[in-house]
Parts: C-alpha cells; sequence; structure tokens
C-alpha cells in the first residue's frame, strides 16, 4: 500500500509540477458535438492574453483540489478529511474542469481548446475513483483500496489534460510576447 501512495503522490506532483510551467460529468463525444454546432459570437471569445490568464487560472485551482484529494487519500493522518470536505473538494474539482467548458477562446484556437475538453473525460473518471478509494478507507476494505488505486494510477498514466494546457499556454505566451 505505501508504494501505491507513493506512485499516486508522484503522479499528482508531477501534474503539479506541469502545471507550473504554465476546472457532474458530460460525456466528451456530446461535448464535441455541442461545440461543433454552436456558433460563438466574437463578442463572447476572450483575448489570447484573457483566455491563458482563465485557462491557467482554472487548471490552477483544479490542480491545488487534485493535491488536496491526493494527500487526503494517501498522506498521513494530518491530511484527514471527513467525508463532507472531501466531497466538497472533489465537486470543487469538478466545478474548475467544468469551468473550462465556458471559456472561449480566440477562434483561431479552437481545435486546441476542443482537445483540452475533450481530455477531461479521464479527469472525471479520475475523480470519481477517487471519491470510491474514499469509501474503501472507510469502511477499511484494503482490497478495494489496492485495485481502485490501480485505477486511478491508469487514470494518471492516461491523463493527456495537463499537457493539454501547458501546450496551449505556451502558444498563447508566445503569440502575447510577439
Amino acid at each position: 500500500m505505501m508504494k501505491s501512495k507513493l506512485k499516486i503522490i508522484a503522479l499528482v506532483t508531477a501534474a503539479v509540477a506541469a502545471a507550473t510551467v504554465l476546472s457532474g460529468c458530460r460525456d466528451a463525444a456530446r461535448d464535441k458535438e455541442n461545440a461543433a454546432n454552436v456558433e460563438i459570437s466574437d463578442s463572447m471569445r476572450l483575448s489570447a492574453e484573457e483566455y491563458r490568464t482563465s485557462l491557467l487560472s482554472a487548471f490552477n485551482s483544479w490542480t491545488d483540489e487534485n493535491k488536496t484529494i491526493a494527500k487526503a487519500l494517501y498522506g498521513s493522518g494530518e491530511y484527514y478529511l471527513d467525508r463532507d470536505s472531501f466531497t466538497g473538494t472533489v465537486e470543487r474539482s469538478r466545478s474548475y474542469l467544468n469551468g473550462l467548458k465556458e471559456i472561449y477562446p480566440p477562434k483561431k484556437y479552437d481545435k486546441q481548446h476542443n482537445e483540452i475538453l475533450l481530455s477531461l473525460d479521464t479527469e472525471y473518471k479520475w475523480l470519481s475513483t477517487a471519491e470510491d478509494v474514499y469509501t474503501a478507507l472507510e469502511d477499511k476494505d484494503q482490497a478495494k483500496f489496492d485495485e481502485l488505486t490501480e485505477i486511478l494510477q491508469k487514470y494518471g498514466n492516461e491523463s493527456k489534460f495537463p499537457l493539454a494546457v501547458v501546450e496551449m499556454a505556451n502558444k498563447l505566451k508566445q503569440e502575447i510576447t510577439e
């Protein structure tokens, strides 16, 4: 179990490190279809600088909540969260991901923003599994805890969200500084 804890903490730490270089689940396919069918007016679109700021703000807030989740699941007793606090943390993390769906980038970045939105599916699965891990901890079900920890690691390995955000933030930074 200790190796699993360390591996999860290492995965979350890697995501946080990526963040320094640079928010209810919806079905990713439906989001893509809806995004393709909705025309966003120019007045709703953000400038490159506003988009970068909004994107990084949501991402950094999401990262902070996920660090709290990982510490609660795998840290020492000092990071204990009661069920309500844990659930609130997970919901805040989801809300930051959901907030990304309300950000409208400059038109030339629509494709990359849609890729970011599609990458959220793995993050929603990670959050749902984290809730299950918490339940296993409450129930003192070591076998379930170990099984779910492996699933969390799988989602961490599959995650494309942090890299997609870092790449987008870097593109925007180049545009802003040119």
